[in-house]
């Protein structure tokens, strides 16, 4: 009788852990099926060929628009997946080879766009002209980029074209236009393009734009022995990067994100990749002082923009306190305990260290900026430039 008990009990308790293991198993699949076929974030050439044979179909119905759209269409069988995209970028991928011209085309989200149209009371659509629609735009390049360009450069910097006789297809043309406008990463770079700090653009297809491909600089990992050649290549990137930091102080640009795997080499120049996070120096200023309630000046920032919360009204009215270069020093050169940067290996000076910690953490008005306290001064700047460069020099005379 017992012995009966037992083996019921025991068939009932490995039919519920079937159970449970077929249930766990059918919403990994469902999930993973969702994550792949339907919210394309994982880049697959059925994701690409299905979204490309999309563009070009409505190429073909001339409902997309571009010098892009030929490029894209012609090279379809020539496509492979970006090394690295914005973890917020929904959709990209690459045309072309590596013994070709490659470009990254990426897809302008939709998502916390404010809609171009609007309703009147009888549900009639209404689209604003063509001169509106600049006018739009160039209040949209002040506020956000401090940029004011006259009517011919804008048009140019729109590519706007009127669809003479088809108001339905020149409606869309405004609206893929206003995405793009909307996209960080397509403005930033097209703003800034004679710099030669970002990539290039190539052009645009309907809400899709290409951009110069890069290969990223790999990730650096924290080696208790590392070669004298990999501690070169780690202060030759260190140098740049401090080169392009300088170059983004000159024209007023801020980084609130930063990672060594968005920068690569083109063109014998530093670039940096997934513009999401980087803004014209002013907006920032007037974004981080918003005056809203605060108590304490992390609720002040703005990714790794700091600023401090006025603690007497109790209000966030104090502009961007560090720099660009107090946040590459922290996030790539200094790093964290359990996250070392590029530049603290067994291999780093005393010296050398003493001034990432200055760099990544000023402690008094020395060290400091003056208009930004939060953020080194040009002699700390000056300083850790001097002792890569001296590092550099001694490990190529001892090869």
């Amino acid at each position: 009788m017992f012995l009966q008990k037992f083996t019921l009990s025991a068939r009932k308790c490995i039919a519920r852990k079937r159970y449970i293991a077929f249930l766990v198993l059918l919403i990994t699949s469902t999930v993973f099926y969702c994550i792949i076929f339907h919210l394309e974030v994982i880049c697959l050439k059925v994701n690409i060929d299905k979204r490309i044979s999309a563009i070009c179909e409505k190429f073909s119905r001339n409902e997309f628009s571009g010098n892009l759209c030929s490029e894209i269409c012609s090279q379809r069988s020539i496509f492979h997946c970006p090394e690295n995209t914005a973890r917020s970028r929904k959709f990209a991928f690459v045309i072309g080879s590596e013994n070709n011209h490659r470009i990254t085309v990426k897809e302008a989200p939709n998502d916390n766009v404010d809609p171009l149209k609007w309703l009147d009371r009888d549900g009639q659509e209404h689209f604003p002209s063509e001169v509106e629609f600049i006018r739009i735009v160039n209040r949209t390049l002040y506020f956000k980029y401090n940029v004011l360009l006259p009517l011919p450069d804008l048009r140019e910097f729109l590519n706007l074209r009127i669809h003479f006789g088809d108001t339905d297809l020149f409606h869309r043309f405004l609206e893929d236009t206003w995405r793009l406008v909307n996209d960080n990463d397509y403005m930033v770079a097209k703003i800034w393009d004679n710099r030669e700090l970002f990539p290039k653009i190539y052009g645009s297809c309907g809400p899709y734009f290409g951009e110069e491909y890069i290969t990223p600089f790999d990730g650096a990992t924290h080696l208790e022995i590392l070669s004298v050649t990999d501690w070169k290549h780690r202060i030759q990137k260190a140098v740049l990067i401090l080169d392009f930091v300088e170059e983004l102080d000159n024209n007023l640009i801020t980084m609130c994100d930063i990672k060594l795997t968005n920068f690569g080499i083109s063109d014998n120049r530093l670039k940096y990749m997934n513009l999401e996070h980087v803004y014209a120096t002013p907006f920032m200023d007037r974004y981080i002082s918003d005056a809203k309630t605060c108590w304490k000046d992390v609720q002040c920032s703005f990714k790794a923009c700091k600023s401090k919360c006025s603690k007497n009204i109790e209000k966030c009215t104090n502009r961007q306190m560090n720099n660009n270069l107090q946040i590459a020093c922290d996030k790539i050169f200094r790093g964290s305990t359990y996250s070392p940067g590029i530049l603290v290996t067994s291999r780093s000076t005393k010296s050398l260290l003493e001034l990432l910690d200055q760099c990544a953490d000023p402690q008094n008005n020395i060290e400091a900026d003056l208009y930004r306290p939060l953020g080194p001064s040009k002699e700390i700047r000056n300083a850790l430039y001097m002792e890569l460069t001296n590092i550099y020099d001694s490990l190529t005379f001892i090869n």
